[in-house]
């Protein structure tokens, strides 16, 4: 794994979005011009160089987990405590993301409102974690 890549360092974030800026600009060779290539809004800057990209990705992979272990957990409620610290190392990302989220104009991903619902003080009660 290229560790460069989850430094602060975006250099490579701001080189990858030249490169798709270049084809995107190939393909709608006239912006004013309306045509199916413009129905997909051009947003890769504001994607690709947010200096909070780890944390929404570390929210994205709380997301996938959480269903994993909501689906586990009835079998392995001994692993409750593993599974809680897991929520609770994720939960500051998951803030810091619900807080730029509601925003009225923000550039959240789609993710956001579909798994709000896994909000960590929401899921320690579920799984019966202890408050902290």
């Amino acid at each position: 794994m290229n560790l460069s890549f989850f430094s602060d360092d975006t250099t490579p974030i701001n080189h990858a979005s030249d490169s798709i800026d270049t084809i995107w600009s190939n393909i709608v060779k006239d912006r004013h011009e309306v045509s199916h290539y413009n129905k997909c809004k051009r947003h890769f800057n504001e994607i690709l160089n947010q200096k909070d990209w780890k944390k929404r990705k570390d929210v994205y992979y709380y997301f996938i987990n959480y269903e994993y272990i909501q689906k586990l957990y009835p079998f392995f409620s001994n692993e409750c405590e593993e599974y809680c610290e897991y929520i609770e190392k994720k939960s500051y990302s998951y803030d810091i993301s619900d807080n730029v989220c509601t925003k009225e104009e923000s550039n959240c991903s789609h993710f956001y409102n579909k798994y709000k619902k896994y909000n960590p003080n929401t899921v320690f009660k579920t799984l019966k974690c202890p408050e902290n």
